[in-house]
């Protein structure tokens, strides 16, 4: 028999407040409850910490950017506008090498004519995180809120250690996930020593 298992926001909400012995929220969006409002504004800001803090799988798409028509001041030929849903740049073409392309604001700044971006979007569904990516988050959030709800640093200190832990974990396995990204080699990594 499967077992399906859905989360919501609040669902997380509520299991970072279990580890701080705190009785769960019915509704995030409670702006009588002080404890769904620090939910609230931790979650999203959060979120967007840990999305940005690695090429995640299941945030991962790519998406043919269109030109726009201003040009860049200084150092490229063009620009594109960034995909509102974009938390983080993964690569421009394929090409990690930050060299060739540059994040300025809501920019990619290059010399590519077209450009094909590999981004992390904003996923706020907790179904479609990964359980290891959930139980970290659920961690990170139970260590802010420990200082906002009980101005408990121990506590805090050692949910964020714990979460450190998990979130290394997280990234070993969202990592063994698919293929081996190639390495291209640059003028940093050839050999430049006279025979």
């Amino acid at each position: 028999m499967a077992v399906i298992v859905t989360f919501a926001p609040v669902d997380i909400c509520n299991e970072s407040l279990g580890l701080l012995g705190k009785a769960k929220i019915g509704d995030l969006d409670n702006t009588a409850d002080p404890v769904a409002v620090d939910c609230k504004q931790y979650f999203g800001s959060l979120l967007v910490a840990m999305l940005r803090d690695a090429k995640w799988n299941f945030a991962d798409v790519d998406q043919e950017l269109a030109q726009d028509a201003a040009v860049p001041l200084t150092g490229f030929a063009y620009q594109y506008t960034l995909p509102n849903d974009c938390v983080r740049v993964n690569s421009v073409n394929g090409i990690f090498n930050r060299r060739l392309w540059k994040v300025r604001g809501r920019k990619i700044h290059s010399n590519e004519t077209s450009i094909i971006l590999s981004y992390n979007q904003w996923v706020d569904d907790p179904n479609q995180w990964t359980g290891d990516f959930r139980q970290a988050f659920v961690t990170l959030l139970g260590s802010r809120l420990a200082m906002a709800l009980n101005s408990d640093a121990v506590k805090s200190n050692d949910l964020y250690k714990l979460y450190q832990v998990q979130m290394s974990d997280a990234k070993a396995t969202d990592s063994q996930e698919g293929s081996q990204e190639v390495m291209v080699s640059t003028v940093l990594t050839d050999d430049v020593r006279e025979e």
